[in-house]
């Protein structure tokens, strides 16, 4: 009975965990934007989500993250990083600022041996320039011009939840017709 008591809830945290995150991607004019999640076990720390900055939809924000350990623990963590972080985004703030704001109201949540690795992207319509800070993640990788490219982060290169009074830093680049970007 207990076995099947935990894998209910399993299931149920696994239903949980993918519903937050997005079932398809945003319709952005002039972008092809999607991402998909296949986490390892049935309820992990993985999370991906998207973010319309500010009412005017001129920019839009993608994140991924990735939070220590596994199973609810993780999960539950991973729910509240996205909501943290997809609302310090949908304000309309730059990465830098949305990435060091959910590290203050993150740190004190969370258990020390807990971090969140995390990309913030945000993608200003008009102008194809893609500001981004990453905090732990793998760096972007940009293909553009033929040549793949990792694009480093300037700044603090720790997860959000190491430490608090981390100030982190966004890098800029300018995006082409034929660019392609893969956040993982």
């Amino acid at each position: 009975l207990r076995i099947i008591r935990m894998e209910a809830e399993l299931s149920a945290a696994h239903e949980m965990q993918m519903a937050i995150m997005p079932h398809e991607g945003p319709q952005v004019p002039g972008f092809d934007i999607s991402g998909i999640c296949i986490p390892a076990n049935q309820v992990g720390g993985d999370f991906f989500d998207y973010a319309w900055g500010g009412s005017e939809k001129k920019q839009i924000g993608i994140m991924i993250g990735d939070v220590s350990g596994k199973a609810m623990r993780a999960a539950m963590t991973a729910v509240m990083a996205n909501g943290i972080v997809h609302a310090e985004a949908a304000e309309g703030k730059s990465p830098a600022e949305a990435v060091t704001r959910s590290n203050e109201i993150l740190y004190p949540k969370i258990e020390r041996h807990t971090f969140i690795a995390l990309c913030l992207v945000a993608l200003e319509l008009e102008s194809r320039v893609m500001r981004f800070t990453n905090a732990g993640l793998n760096e972007p990788l940009l293909h553009s011009g033929g040549a793949w490219q990792a694009l480093s982060a300037n700044g603090s290169p720790y997860p959000i939840g190491v430490r608090p009074g981390y100030l982190y830093m966004e890098q800029t680049v300018q995006l082409h017709p034929g660019d392609l970007l893969v956040l993982q």
